[in-house]
């Protein structure tokens, strides 16, 4: 602090390779993920041309917590059908904004990110999806996405997000026989937010590749016999009533 404001300071951590003893090295590896812990200092770590047992190192030092915020933010990005903004990607993995913006911090090389809030968040090129979900790369890093998992994961996420908000009449037309064409884009926008949109339209698709489909055709029976209307009048409503069709037929 200085006269009560805070002051900004940049501090470069460079050429571990001219550290004395390997020990050194390591121990510095070790602290850096520490100190991204500290909530009262922001940290940012990148790491260029690091021997492949310095990086064995780090990778097998991340603690199983981020870890699992890793595969929850980054799986369902290189896993979903069509990508979504953050905010969407928060409201579907239940993954706070702040978790998700920390995760990605680090993956602008790899990730078109945007300033713009409002524009999704996918992989520049496939090779990324491919390496996080090649079935040898556990075995080169802990980072690995199990591909099934997440697709199971996103089953469940996307029938958690209709069944809370799927309803009778969501967009309050005024009338059953009411053209789509006569409904309000901006009520469309509001009522049907992009991960609602998402769920609607690719929850089958995330079920049939799952670790345990039948696990989660059982509860897709269920929120069908409560939400089925519902989920029609959405898919109307969205211009993609002949992907419903399709969908019974997959099931």
């Amino acid at each position: 602090m200085e006269q009560g404001h805070a002051v900004r300071m940049v501090i470069v951590i460079d050429a571990l390779d001219e550290c004395e003893r390997e020990d050194d090295v390591r121990d510095i590896l070790r602290l850096l993920p520490r100190a991204q812990e500290l909530n009262s200092v922001q940290v940012r770590l990148r790491f260029k041309d690091i021997a492949d047992d310095h990086q064995d190192f780090i990778l097998h030092e991340i603690p199983d917590s981020v870890i699992k915020q890793h595969r929850g933010v980054i799986g369902t990005i290189i896993i979903l059908e069509s990508p979504l903004p953050v905010a969407s990607l928060s409201r579907l993995t239940g993954i706070s904004k702040e978790s998700i913006h920390v995760r990605l911090k680090l993956l602008h090389s790899v990730l078109s990110i945007s300033n713009d809030k409002t524009k999704p968040i996918r992989p520049f090129h496939l090779s990324f999806r491919d390496f996080l979900l090649h079935p040898d790369t556990p075995e080169k890093t802990p980072l690995w996405i199990d591909e099934k998992e997440t697709h199971q994961t996103l089953t469940v996420q996307c029938l958690k997000v209709m069944q809370h908000k799927l309803r009778k009449n969501i967009c309050n037309l005024p009338g059953d026989g009411t053209e789509r064409g006569g409904v309000d884009l901006n009520s469309v926008s509001h009522h049907l937010s992009p991960e609602l949109h998402y769920a609607c339209r690719y929850w089958a698709q995330h079920l049939i590749q799952s670790q345990e489909p039948i696990t989660e055709m059982v509860n897709a029976f269920s929120f069908l016999k409560l939400h089925f209307l519902h989920w029609v009048e959405a898919m109307s409503i969205l211009v993609i009533i002949s992907e419903v069709v399709k969908i019974i037929n997959t099931l």
